[in-house]
This record gives structure tokens, C-alpha cells and sequence, in this order.
């Protein structure tokens, strides 16, 4: 509008000039200086239009200017801002391009590290919490909502709304008070097992004095596992090689002090002996077995191997235990060819059958069937023993698990059987199963590639 009424006002101041010198000149000059009067009324025609444009050019440095203004304003760069008619007015205009283009390089540097920073957040493993002096979440990343059960967007809500977790704004409020960083480790319910996780909280600080926290969430579920895991070998580890070494020991000790003269006593007391002696070394093996699996240094030479072969050489070296205990055996294999390294193959076999033979009772019966799955083959162990109840299924395959732990002991188990047959199975590419019903026996199911036999 004021440009407007100012271009109006020019026009008339204009208008009005050269009719006061029309006037002037028709009046006060001779006929004969209409030549003058010409030249006069087109120069003066001329100085308005210069007039005119030089108010017009002010007029556009001024937009050029208020553009700029507002670029810088709205932080807006996508557009490069050129001042060619403001320059005109002054070569002090050249610190407006100089500042746009220093404001558009940081701009894009902060772009850039934002970018950064965000994908950075978005591909942690690490959960990430911002929440400000009031606890209202600020920021969550991808795996907080991962790590925590948090089942919708917490942003924008106090973080007691969607996580009813103590511990972790006891943190926090901690954190806020003592303006310094806290370390904690909190238990979250999940599902069967409780997840272990250590947060950091830590404040953060502007110029205005701390605004809020910022936490770091770890997931060290699996270590704690490991770590428990470890202690309960060494326990188990400790306790298994003490029974064998305290027997040894007392019979040593009673032959020493006077039975050794005693042929009725000495015998049995030296075959005691011996059993243990060969209980703890089947304990050794077994554990230095297992470690050599689990470290991944077992070299397995697979080869084409005949299922019916192998369980008929296993069968005979069960056969006398079985006729003392009055068991049946049977075994229904169509002609399947497995691909699997011959001593591992022989021990799963062992240790499944050995397993079945310890817990079915005299006159029970084992059976071995196998069949084709695709590219493998299942071969299943089942037994009229006395079963597993539901509760132990899930742990059957850990080390130094028994069922029976009485019976197992007195067989002469060492409680990593089936550890043994997990890992090697797993280490050919199969998976293991246990199904069981207590009081009606227990199938021990694994798969093996199945291979073509060789050709003669």
C-alpha cells in the first residue's frame, strides 16, 4: 500500500510539474523559444523517468532485501539468494551474500550430522531414552521399544504411562537431582525368564541449567546367563568328580588300616575301586569331549554311512546288558543312507541307547525306526521307561541334568549323554527332540543329511 500511494504521489508531483512549466512557457516566453521550450519539456521528461526509475530500483533492493530477510528467517536454503539490484545501493551488501552462504554451509553440516546422529539411533542395539525434567519422554530410538515392553509411542508422555518400571525412574529422578550419572541394574519381566538389562542415566546440561536425561539400556541377558551357566558347571563339575574320588578314597583308606589282608573283603572293596576309577574317567572324557564340540576344534569327516550298519554294530554292545535286564530290542530301518562322521554317528546312537537301556525297567522293550524328511533323515529312539515329566523335558539336553539322579549315579552316568548327542547333532546340521509321557516312556528323535550310497 505504501508503495502504491508513494508511485501515485511521484506521478502526480510529475504531472504537475510539467503542466506548471507548460504554463510558464506558453505565458512568459516568446513564440520564438518554442524551441527551448521543446528541448526543456524533453529533458525534463527525461530527468522525471530517471527519477522514476532510480526510486523503482530502491524499490526492488529493498524486496531483494526483505526476501533475504525472510530466507534467513525460515532457515530456508533450498533457493540461492541474489541481491543484484541492492548491490547498487552499497558494496557493504556483499556481508549479506557472504553471511547466507556461511549460514548455508553450517546449515548443511548440522543436516548432515543429523542424518548422522539419526541413523546412528536407528541401528543401535542399544536402547536410548531422552526424557526431559519432568520425565516426559522426549526421544526413543528403535530398540528401546525392543529391549522394553513398550507396546505403543511413548513420545510426548510421561514415561510412567507406558513403562510402570521403578527402578528405572528411580534412576532418572536420581540422576535429576544429583546433576551426575547413575549406573543401575534392573530386572524386566519377560515372558518365562526375567531379562537382565544395566542402564545409564546421565543429565543433560544447556545453557539454562540441566533440561532433562539421557539413558543408554544394555541387554546383558546372555551374559548373565553364560555367567550363572559357568557357575553351575563348576558346581556340577565339582560335585561329580567328588562322589567317584570320595569313594576311591574311603576304600583306599579302609584297605590300608586292615582290610587288605581280608580275602573275603579286599576284592570287593578293590573292584569298588576300579568302578569308580572308571566312572571318573568316563566323567573326563565325557567333559573333554563336550569342550572340544562346543570350542568348534571336533574336525568332522562325513561320509555316506548305512543306518541299518550302524545300529546293528551298537545293538551288539548292548546285547548282553539287555538279556540280563530281560529287554526287548527292535529295530525297523528301511535301507536310508546318512551322511555323518562314523565315531560321532556311534556315539549318538551309544549314548540314546544306553540312555533308553538305564531308565526302562526289566522286560521293557527299546525301539529304533527311521525315515526319510526331504533332504534328511529322522531316526527315533523310544523305550517303555519310566518317562519325563513335562518340567524336566526343556532341560534334558543341559549338562549334568538328571532326571533320575540316584538311578542315573548308579548306573554309572555322567550326566552329559545327551548333551554330547545335542551338540553333535547340531554340529552335522540336524536338530534333536524329546517327546515323553511319565509312567509310558520316552522317543529321543534327531535328524542327519540323508546321503547316496557308494557306488561299488
Amino acid at each position: 500500500m505504501k508503495t502504491r500511494f508513494f508511485k501515485g504521489l511521484f506521478l502526480a508531483l510529475l504531472l504537475g510539474t510539467f503542466a506548471i512549466f507548460g504554463v510558464i512557457s506558453f505565458n512568459i516566453l516568446p513564440k520564438s523559444s518554442f524551441l527551448f521550450f521543446g528541448v526543456g519539456f524533453i529533458l525534463l521528461f527525461l530527468l522525471g523517468n530517471l527519477v522514476f526509475l532510480y526510486f523503482n530500483s530502491v524499490k526492488q533492493s529493498w524486496e531483494e532485501i526483505a526476501q533475504f530477510n525472510r530466507q534467513l528467517t525460515q532457515l530456508d536454503f533450498s533457493i540461492p539468494v541474489y541481491l543484484p539490484t541492492a548491490r547498487e545501493l552499497g558494496n557493504n551488501l556483499d556481508s549479506f551474500e557472504k553471511l547466507e552462504t556461511a549460514l548455508r554451509f553450517q546449515f548443511r553440516q548440522l543436516s548432515q550430522e543429523r542424518n548422522q546422529l539419526r541413523a546412528i539411533l536407528q541401528n543401535m542395539r542399544e536402547g536410548v531414552l531422552v526424557t526431559d525434567r519432568q520425565s516426559r519422554v522426549k526421544f526413543a530410538n528403535p530398540a528401546l521399544y525392543e529391549i522394553l515392553p513398550l507396546k505403543q509411542r511413548c513420545e510426548n508422555k510421561f514415561l510412567l504411562e507406558t513403562l510402570r518400571n521403578q527402578d528405572i525412574q528411580e534412576a532418572i529422578e536420581v540422576s535429576l537431582e544429583t546433576h551426575s550419572s547413575v549406573e543401575k541394574e534392573i530386572k524386566i519381566p519377560s515372558g518365562a525368564q526375567d531379562r537382565n538389562l544395566i542402564v545409564y542415566v546421565t543429565p543433560i546440561f544447556e545453557l539454562e541449567g540441566i533440561q532433562g536425561t539421557l539413558s543408554v539400556f544394555f541387554d546383558v541377558t546372555p551374559l548373565r546367563r553364560l555367567e550363572n551357566a559357568r557357575k553351575d558347571f563348576v558346581a556340577n563339575v565339582s560335585h561329580e568328580l567328588k562322589t567317584p574320588l570320595t569313594s576311591i578314597r574311603g576304600y583306599a583308606e579302609t584297605l590300608r588300616v586292615g582290610a587288605l589282608g581280608d580275602t573275603g573283603v579286599a576284592p570287593r572293596f578293590v573292584q569298588k575301586i576300579e568302578e569308580s576309577a572308571i566312572q571318573l574317567q568316563n566323567l573326563i572324557e565325557d567333559l573333554l569331549r563336550l569342550a572340544e564340540i562346543e570350542s568348534g576344534r571336533l574336525q568332522l569327516n562325513p561320509e555316506p554311512l548305512s543306518l541299518r550298519q550302524a545300529v546293528a554294530i551298537i545293538q551288539g554292545n548292548f546285547e548282553e546288558a539287555m538279556e540280563i535286564k530281560q529287554q526287548g530290542f527292535r529295530a525297523e530301518l528301511p535301507e536310508l543312507w546318512v551322511q555323518a562322521e562314523p565315531a560321532a554317528l556311534k556315539q549318538i546312537l551309544g549314548n540314546l541307547i544306553d540312555n533308553a537301556h538305564k531308565y526302562t525297567p526289566a522286560h521293557g522293550s527299546i525301539e529304533i525306526t527311521a525315515k526319510s524328511e526331504g533332504h534328511s533323515c529322522r531316526v527315533t529312539v523310544a523305550d517303555s521307561g519310566i518317562g519325563i515329566d513335562a518340567s524336566d523335558l526343556p532341560h534334558v539336553f543341559e549338562r549334568f541334568y538328571r532326571v533320575d539322579k540316584a538311578r542315573s549315579r548308579e548306573a554309572g552316568g555322567t550326566g552329559l549323554g545327551l548333551a554330547i548327542v545335542k551338540h553333535l547333532v547340531q554340529t552335522h546340521g540336524g536338530q534333536v527332540e524329546v517327546r515323553s509321557i511319565p509312567g509310558r516312556g520316552s522317543q529321543f528323535s534327531f535328524t542327519l543329511p540323508l546321503a547316496s550310497p557308494p557306488k561299488i
